[in-house]
């Protein structure tokens, strides 16, 4: 995938925006992954309205929870319109916890009750 690619290789890259766009399941995942294990300078993600229109969207809290563990440059994150539900919610919750840095996290537009 081409947008893991840019996130491997240039890391100066401050800012990243792909909502409404056509970025599958394993295409988030595999952003998650890069920002889980080598890219620290990216400082705002948006994801917001992926193209997968599951309700199971558990893999993909999970990946953003480890991602929360290793990265410290996130600071600002946008998952709006993913479906994501109480129980992928409190994955995500449970582990920022261990991040001190991200500062927004913008949770709108999802299948949340509590």
């Amino acid at each position: 995938m081409m947008i893991t690619e840019l996130l491997f290789t240039h890391d100066k890259l401050l800012s990243l925006s792909i909502a409404d766009n056509r970025v599958d399941h394993d295409g988030i995942i595999g952003i998650l992954s890069v920002l889980n294990s080598s890219n620290y300078t990216l400082e705002e993600l948006n994801l917001d309205n992926p193209q997968y229109k599951t309700f199971c969207c558990q893999s993909v809290a999970i990946h953003i929870g480890r991602m929360f563990q290793n990265n410290v440059g996130l600071q600002k994150l946008s998952l709006r319109k993913h479906h994501l539900r109480d129980d992928g919610v409190r994955v995500i919750v449970d582990h920022l916890l261990e991040n001190t840095s991200l500062k927004v996290l913008d949770l709108g537009s999802n299948e949340i009750a509590f």
